[in-house]
């Protein structure tokens, strides 16, 4: 499960140690159950968490570089990138698996060849797995733990000798969001077809990163598990189209290796004539021709949840798609590279370039090195639902997010990005004050309030109520109650209000009798603050109250304001409206 954060207002360097300590927490424990060999999920559990760790060190690498240095790093990488093999054929195996029951007898050679021959590499790879990777995780978590596990703090002072506040988490992670999610839009604008295959490839790690972002807070923002759930959507229809790229480049070499194989449907006789494996392979360009190649029987990926298959987060794509053109993707005829092993021998072998489900540069036939004909009407089927399924992942992805369709959703990353960024103001209170010798014309001829407020005794939390009257323009009052509690001193506070009823109102009144003022308030909006005058009842006195984003916040007065100012008294007590209400 993600590693959460509960309070966005923590400082960043302790949340950001708390989410990535989370994350390795979750591959430690799935490494201890890649040894039970029931476990099916526990390579997928160990690799999605690395992979979330990767990512979030990644994310806020500033917070982290002195502790995590570049080896650490590397090793966090390279571990992450070596249990791909092993995960990559275990779900591809299944996916064979599930074709099995809707071929027929004479494809289902080819697919039993072609099991056999990942089962070898899957053996292969797990090997590698269990001999290397387990000790260098045991070293690598240990080191991991103690870099994560403390920090430095840095203290700043300010001009008047206090330390200035450390800055929030919620600072920090509001901005990456938006990032993110800015990479993530331009990567998705750049994928119009099946062809746009490194495009799709970093879409689909942009979806990845913003989602890793938003799900240690997704339980106490707003909106944020919606598009938790939308990106695993996302991520999967293009792991889904990636997925069977890859998988058919790996289709396409086992159909060379299998035309360097001795034809099992002949007797030795070198002159025995060929199937017509070419009429066959074109006869089944189109992914809907061929019997049991119809896009019902092309499966789900077979991975937990939304995880799908790939390469490490953070990597580039992988070498075949880096050098590839974005030509050699579904959309070509999906079973050239069966097609290719009946060429003629002139033609020299060539690798396949790209991980889509290519066409394969011919393969020599020649009478000591028949193509395997038994093979071929399997590995044609696999190659025509790989197709499918790549055609079908497009569609989706068409559907749902091609063009305008994924502006919706951009709109809400960005309410969540704002509630992020509220929430580290919640409940603070940044304001300075300051003593009038007069109320201003301007202010007189603006929106004005008349507040009645009293306080509840009590010695270090200050309860407030209050009667806030609003003249209307048809001549009535709109009268509404508030309480507030506040905590602090200074140019920061806590305060937290909600609305409440006028029977709660009226039921607490008597209790702040003698703590009680009157007061008229203007309100005047300037440059994106709002200046608040009030005028008190009960004596001779005007202040001038102005909200801030942050206490470094520079206050300019207006022109309107600077000849009524008498000083700064930001702190005072005998400025502070408890005290006045005395």
């Amino acid at each position: 499960m993600p590693a959460r954060v509960d309070n966005l207002r923590e400082s960043t360097d302790r949340s950001v140690r708390l989410v990535a300590l989370g994350h390795l927490a979750d591959a430690t424990a799935a490494h201890s159950r890649l040894a039970t060999e029931s476990d099916d999920e526990a390579l997928h559990d160990f690799r999605v968490a690395l992979r979330r760790l990767r990512s979030w060190e990644r994310a806020f690498r500033p917070y982290l570089r002195d502790d995590l240095g570049k080896k650490l790093r590397r090793r966090l990488r390279d571990l992450a990138h070596d249990t791909g093999d092993s995960r990559d054929l275990e779900v591809h195996l299944s996916w064979l698996g599930d074709q099995r029951r809707s071929l027929g007898r004479r494809q289902r050679a080819g697919l039993d060849w072609l099991v056999s021959q990942m089962e070898d590499k899957k053996a292969d790879a797990d090997h590698a797995l269990e001999k290397d990777v387990d000790g260098r995780f045991t070293r690598l978590e240990a080191r991991l733990a103690r870099a994560l596990e403390s920090y430095r703090e840095r203290i700043r002072l300010r001009k008047d000798g206090r330390a200035a506040p450390l800055p929030v988490f919620a600072e920090a992670l509001a901005p990456r969001v938006r990032t993110q999610a800015g990479d993530l839009e331009r990567h998705l604008g750049n994928v119009h077809s099946e062809r746009d295959v490194r495009e799709g490839h970093e879409a689909r790690i942009a979806a990845k990163r913003l989602r890793y972002l938003l799900e240690p807070v997704m339980k106490i923002i707003p909106g944020a598990a919606d598009l938790v759930d939308r990106l695993k959507s996302l991520q999967d229809v293009l792991g889904d189209l990636h997925d069977a790229q890859v998988f058919g480049a790996e289709i396409s070499k086992a159909a060379m290796d299998a035309a360097a194989m001795p034809n099992a449907a002949s007797s030795g006789d070198a002159e025995q004539p060929m199937p017509n494996l070419r009429r066959r392979a074109s006869d089944s360009v189109a992914p809907m021709a061929s019997e049991g190649a119809s896009s019902s029987a092309v499966p789900e990926r077979p991975t937990k949840g939304a995880e799908p298959v790939d390469a490490a987060v953070e990597q580039t794509p992988d070498a075949a798609l880096s050098g590839a053109p974005d030509a050699a993707v579904p959309g070509a005829p999906a079973v050239a590279a069966v097609a290719a092993v009946t060429a003629s021998a002139s033609t020299a072998p060539v690798a396949p370039a790209v991980p889509a489900v290519p066409a394969v540069t011919a393969v020599p036939a020649t009478p000591a090195s028949r193509p395997n004909a038994d093979f071929a009407p399997g590995l044609t089927a696999i190659m025509e639902r790989l197709q499918a399924r790549a055609t079908a992942a497009f569609n989706q992805f068409s559907a749902e997010w091609l063009g305008d369709k994924a502006a919706g959703f951009f709109r809400d990353v960005d309410s969540v990005a704002d509630r992020i960024t509220q929430s580290a103001r919640e409940g603070q209170e940044i304001e300075r004050k300051y003593l009038l010798r007069f109320v201003p014309e301007r202010a007189r001829d603006s929106r004005w309030v008349e507040i009645a407020q009293g306080y509840l005794p009590g010695s270090k939390l200050q309860e407030r109520i209050r009667r806030v009257s609003v003249q209307q323009g048809n001549g009535r009052k709109a009268i509404r109650f508030y309480r507030t509690m506040k905590l602090g001193e200074g140019v920061t506070r806590i305060e937290v209000e909600e609305e409440t009823t006028e029977a709660i109102f009226l039921a607490m009144w008597p209790l702040t009798k003698r703590r009680r003022l009157r007061k008229r308030r203007f309100e005047v909006d300037v440059d994106g603050l709002t200046w608040e005058i009030d005028e008190f009842r009960n004596r001779d006195l005007v202040l001038a109250e102005v909200e801030l984003d942050s206490e470094d916040d520079e206050v300019t007065f207006p022109e309107w304001l600077a000849p009524a100012v008498q000083r700064e008294v930001t702190g005072e007590p005998e400025f502070l409206n408890v005290n006045l209400a005395r």
